[in-house]
């Protein structure tokens, strides 16, 4: 066998190695049945400007239980090197689009106004499913996070569409480009680079959520 053909079998076994190791994950997470929360920690989230740090402009927190109960399930089921978010959060609006779409005609006291006046406080989420996200390229790299359902962040979302489009930024707001995610853990720590976070449940939805009194 040339030395070309012995480089090019064994970057195929690599390539099944790293395959074979996702699959495992995948089905480690999926494995004994859904995951649990409490319903106490799916309403009464405390809606905050966030840290200049993190890629939210505008975020809710949910109760610290809720990121650390999930995280310690997902530990024990996949045994993966992972980190959690210092500050997990659901993004309300992204420091990007904020940039790009809002800051021409909303402060950010406006865009918090606006998320009281949808309820947002008082909104009950409602988890759709535990997913998992693979990053792209070269770099293995995964980040898991709760997707929820919420009316109330979907509404939030549309009062925050500019009157004036042109007025507002370099790029059109799209409310649809966000939904309520919590992220609860990643092989690492760059959360931010995740974020938009675009998901697609039948491909990144691993597991069910169950909820308990």
């Amino acid at each position: 066998m040339s030395p070309s053909h012995k480089t090019a079998l064994k970057a195929g076994l690599a390539a099944l190695v790293v395959a074979a190791l996702g699959w495992l994950v995948v089905r480690t997470v999926r494995g004994r049945g859904p995951y649990h929360v409490e319903r106490v920690e799916l309403s009464g989230w405390k809606l905050v400007a966030a840290g200049p740090d993190d890629a939210a402009l505008v975020a809710l927190v949910p109760p610290p239980p809720l990121s650390t109960d999930l995280f310690q399930q997902l530990f024990q089921r996949t045994g993966q090197a992972l980190v959690a978010p210092t500050h997990p959060t659901v993004p309300l609006v992204l420091r990007t689009e904020y940039a790009d779409s809002l800051q021409g005609v909303l402060s950010t006291e406006d865009i918090i106004d606006t998320a009281r006046d949808a309820g947002i406080e008082t909104a009950r989420f409602e988890p759709v499913c535990l997913g998992q996200h693979r990053g792209s390229g070269s770099r293995e790299s995964d980040v898991y996070f709760v997707l929820f359902e919420a009316p109330a962040f979907d509404d939030f979302r549309e009062k925050l569409t500019p009157l004036f489009p042109e007025h507002a930024g370099a790029f059109p707001y799209e409310p649809k480009a966000l939904s309520p995610i919590l992220t609860i853990a990643a092989t690492d720590r760059e959360f931010a680079r995740w974020w938009p976070l675009a998901v697609k449940t039948d491909l990144d939805c691993r597991a069910s959520l169950r909820v308990t009194d």
